[in-house]
């Protein structure tokens, strides 16, 4: 049974225990429910926890084979009728114990209701894993993550590894730095082409919205900014960091061993990327402005978003991987890929010994790390532009 994206854990609470996350019944759960979940968990026991997720009993495979023979017996009635109160779970606290302790439990049924120092239901131990520790083939799937100026970071979405929240923020700081110096490239060549042309560039440059005479070359000067961060973006080590989450990612998504070799060979290329995302609206913004600029006869400004749109949903999947491939991305070095390799062991160690119930919204969008990054953004196009203005307060 390998993690997936209704099991995600929460953190771990101890090291050489393996534990997978099997969701728990509620006392109103189904018998039907039950039995599905003994089909796919092929444990001796489920946990029955209260709305808290604290743990009040079992009902065991035995009790439900007992009660199938009776005149009675009802699929949809509540689970609650079959629970146990004395079946004793498994206690890990963290400490040098828990896997003796765990062991020892697992070793007359084969798999045992396993929480925490709180009662918490923490997931199903099974002997066989705690006989081979080091397979780690329950994998988390679906998880996504950052490069970091100096890492990677991988999350489930609840569990994370690799580098911290500063690493995250650093990221945002870098790519806001990075925004902010495309920017000032961008106007600096408006002003030398200004001089050299006597065309307002750098007018435009400075102008928010686009002069109705010079609606084009308003369009050329901002979008110049894009290639020229892809190309920043494209140099910096961030993206061999990039690469080597990208690849160690595909790896554990296709259940192979997270060896330097095997995961060097793995694409640098993945559909979750947010760099799809990006692509998608940057194809949006690109259409609908120069359909707006154009101004094509009888086209009104709702038509050219509706153009822009589809254009985003049909070519998103194709642009994405080329700006992946090319500019979001680098081959990584074996460092980078270590690096990867070590945030993805992590990982995994962190989603062994956690809660089985889904993370909130809130856990959620922090260990993205969408609040990091975007504080981070912010941050990194502030300092460009304060800089920015105070050379333009000195020169004049």
């Amino acid at each position: 049974m390998e993690l997936t994206s209704a099991q995600e854990p929460h953190g771990a609470h101890g090291a050489h225990v393996l534990i997978r996350p099997v969701p728990p019944l509620s006392p109103n759960s189904s018998i039907r429910r039950a039995v599905d979940l003994l089909r796919g968990a092929g444990s001796a026991s489920l946990a029955i926890v209260d709305a808290r997720g604290t743990y009040v009993g079992a009902v065991r495979s035995s009790a439900l084979a007992a009660a199938a023979t009776e005149p009675s017996f009802d699929l949809n009635g509540p689970v609650s009728s079959l629970m146990e109160v004395g079946v004793q779970p498994a206690r890990v606290t963290g400490g040098p114990g828990d896997g003796a302790a765990v062991l020892a439990a697992t070793a007359e049924t084969s798999s045992v209701v396993v929480v925490d120092a709180s009662d918490r239901y923490v997931g199903i131990a099974y002997l066989a894993d705690q006989l081979a520790p080091a397979d780690l083939a329950h994998r988390p799937i679906g998880a996504g993550g950052m490069a970091t100026p100096r890492g990677v970071y991988l999350t489930t979405g609840s569990a994370r590894g690799g580098s911290g929240n500063w690493a995250i923020y650093s990221t945002g700081l870098l790519l806001g730095a990075a925004l902010g110096i495309s920017h000032g490239l961008v106007g600096l060549g408006a002003w030398a082409a200004e001089r050299a042309t006597a065309w307002p560039w750098f007018s435009l440059w400075l102008s928010v919205e686009a002069p109705r005479s010079s609606e084009v070359q308003w369009l050329l000067v901002q979008f110049a900014v894009a290639p020229i961060f892809l190309l920043l973006l494209r140099a910096l080590p961030l993206a061999g960091y990039h690469g080597a989450e990208h690849k160690v990612i595909n790896a554990m998504d296709q259940g192979e061993p997270l060896e330097l070799d095997v995961v060097r060979r793995m694409s640098r290329v993945h559909v979750r990327c947010g760099t799809n995302l990006i692509a998608g609206l940057g194809i949006f913004v690109v259409v609908t402005q120069a359909l707006s600029a154009i101004r094509p006869p009888g086209l009104a400004d709702a038509d050219g978003a509706l153009i822009g749109g589809a254009l985003a949903w049909l070519l998103y999947k194709r642009v994405g991987p080329l700006l992946q491939r090319w500019f979001t991305t680098r081959e990584p070095s074996d460092h980078q890929l270590r690096a990867a390799i070590s945030a993805a062991n992590d990982l995994m160690r962190a989603g062994y010994l956690a809660p089985a119930a889904p993370p909130t919204q809130l856990r959620r969008l922090w260990c993205m790390g969408a609040p990091q990054t975007m504080a981070g953004v912010v941050t990194g196009i502030a300092a460009v532009e304060a800089c920015y203005f105070t050379l333009r307060a000195l020169l004049q």
